[in-house]
């Protein structure tokens, strides 16, 4: 049963038209839940066009989240969460990549389980 001690959030996010620079070959690495980390590497291609000279797709994003906080004896809270984050499992361009057969976006990660447990004391 939810109460004050319970949160529950829903995030949308759509936007499209955000610029961005052609990059050539690249070093891509998903974003990883369990370390925190992801990377995508790569050189602007300064022959095709200038700096953010192109326009990346539409993107849209759901997530949804409960956290609760439950307070212990002793002093201090712990706090516990679950979030399900890219719920429509989008690949959403995050960047614009040329390739052999042209350009090509580079996605974001799919749908994603994250959990959380923090102790406060």
């Amino acid at each position: 049963m939810p109460t004050g001690a319970t949160t529950v959030s829903l995030a949308f996010q759509a936007w499209g038209g955000q610029r961005t620079t052609l990059i050539r070959p690249l070093d891509w690495e998903p974003y990883d839940p369990l370390t925190g980390e992801g990377e995508l590497l790569g050189t602007p291609d300064p022959i095709e066009l200038a700096l953010n000279g192109r326009f990346l797709p539409g993107t849209v994003r759901l997530a949804v989240a409960a956290r609760r906080e439950w307070r212990l004896r002793a002093s201090g809270t712990l706090a516990t969460s679950v979030a399900i984050e890219n719920l429509l499992n989008r690949s959403n361009p995050v960047a614009l990549s040329r390739g052999d057969e042209g350009i090509v976006p580079i996605g974001s990660g799919r749908r994603a389980l994250r959990l959380e447990i923090a102790w406060r004391f």
